[in-house]
């Protein structure tokens, strides 16, 4: 699987969840942005996306309190990913990150 961002993402697919798609349009800095309202037993929130290039843009409600924004999308093994992520306390910046096709299974071993 290809994946594109943060792991809240998964929750679309999710069987569990609702997707609802948002019938405002709204603008994240200078770019049109489309919303879906996520709602299931683990996972409650608003997600925008970029309406250009279908990247998460913004993340409203979830287990944070304020909106986090990600943006700065760098492509790794042909997997865009958001380098920055601000939640208004937070920055975190992603500075590599790779593709592991197979775990070595002495990773999931009881020490």
């Amino acid at each position: 699987m290809k994946f594109f961002g943060p792991r809240r993402v998964l929750r679309l697919k999710d069987g569990d969840h609702r997707v609802t798609l948002l019938d405002e349009e709204v603008k994240i800095g200078d770019r049109a942005a489309v919303g879906v309202e996520v709602a299931g037993p683990q996972f409650n929130a608003k997600l925008y996306f970029d309406k250009e290039t279908h990247l998460l843009a913004k993340q409203e409600g979830g287990t944070y309190y304020s909106p986090i924004y990600f943006s700065d999308y760098k492509t790794f093994d042909g997997i865009p990913v958001a380098q920055t992520e601000k939640d208004g306390y937070f920055e975190p910046k992603i500075t590599a990150f790779h593709v592991v096709d197979k775990f070595d299974p002495k990773l999931f071993e009881k020490p």
